[in-house]
Parts: structure tokens; sequence; C-alpha cells
């Protein structure tokens, strides 16, 4: 059997990059909002082609901020 998708292999190709990331949330204490957040939905738009996002914690808030 094929597997569908190799998370690990996937995590480990970027393990250093997602590692770095993480903690400098972590050591930041900014969980939500701050400048990771708007940095985020920044790359996002651009990435998505859209002039604005917004990132939110669950399909269901996105849902009632639409």
């Amino acid at each position: 059997m094929v597997p569908f998708l190799d998370l690990k292999a996937q995590y480990h190709s970027i393990k250093d990059e997602i590692d770095a990331a993480v903690l400098a949330v972590l050591e930041s204490t900014q969980y939500v909002l701050g400048q990771y957040i708007a940095d985020f939905e920044k790359e996002f738009a651009k990435y998505s082609g859209a002039a604005e996002r917004i990132a939110v914690n669950s399909g269901a808030s996105a849902r009632e901020s639409w």
C-alpha cells in the first residue's frame, strides 16, 4: 500500500524552519494577534491574490465573521 500523505517526511524536509518559527512565537508569547499573525495575513493575501485576509481560529469563527 502506498501512503497517501507522509506528514512525517514533509515535516522533516522543513524541520529547521518550522521549529524556528514555533520557538519564535513561543518566546514572543503573542499567541493571539500580534506581529506574527499580521505577517501571516499579509503573506497569505499576497499568495492567494486577495486584497486582504483575516486569520481566525476555526471554520466556525470564519463563518460567524462572514
